[in-house]
């Protein structure tokens, strides 16, 4: 791609492709733990459609067996910056994820499709989600939506969100990693 003028960071139009094959590397470049873990893939396609201001278009991301698509927009005007994303999978495991309040649920091949819109600001001490809006799951498991926004991302303080939850077959819940219940039916 191009960069039209480099000493300003101005007229951006470059393609990307960057992967590996163990996404726990991570924390050599990042200079922190990663929690994720596997081969891993990106590309896409950075523009500036303005000054201080990048979009990320073609976004394809793969983690494991998950391929995700989609864009993220970021600008770095005004006082904080702030980050719009919006991606998709058709469907989604959590095997890449190295988090323990969650390893019942890596054991499971497809959770169902994803979506994810989300807006965020901040910095590094308080990040806020002034936008969530995630699905994911199917009707043979269960469907989770949430809707809403959450104050301060980091700590997990001042959540404001609706959410539905939706299951076929509450029996199937054992799928999930669960114990086995007596009731059946949809939820």
């Amino acid at each position: 791609g191009v960069i039209r003028d480099l000493p300003a960071r101005r007229g951006i139009d470059l393609e990307f492709v960057v992967g590996g094959n163990d996404a726990t590397n991570f924390n050599k470049l990042m200079g922190r733990p990663s929690s994720l873990q596997g081969k891993f893939a990106a590309s896409g396609r950075v523009t500036d459609p303005e000054a201080n201001s990048f979009k990320v278009s073609n976004l394809q991301i793969v983690l494991g067996e998950n391929i995700l698509t989609g864009g993220i927009d970021l600008s770095l005007i005004g006082q904080e910056p702030q980050l719009a994303a919006e991606l998709s999978a058709p469907k989604m495991n959590l095997k890449p994820l190295l988090v323990p309040a969650i390893e019942r649920l890596t054991r499971i091949a497809d959770l169902g499709p994803l979506k994810l819109a989300l807006n965020l600001s901040g910095s590094k001490k308080k990040l806020a989600c002034k936008k969530l809006d995630l699905s994911l799951g199917k009707d043979e498991l269960v469907e989770v939506h949430l809707k809403g926004a959450i104050d301060d991302f980091l700590a997990l303080k001042g959540m404001t969100l609706d959410f539905i939850v939706h299951a076929g077959d509450v029996g199937n819940f054992k799928k999930l990693g669960g114990a086995g219940s007596a009731l059946s039916g949809a939820l």
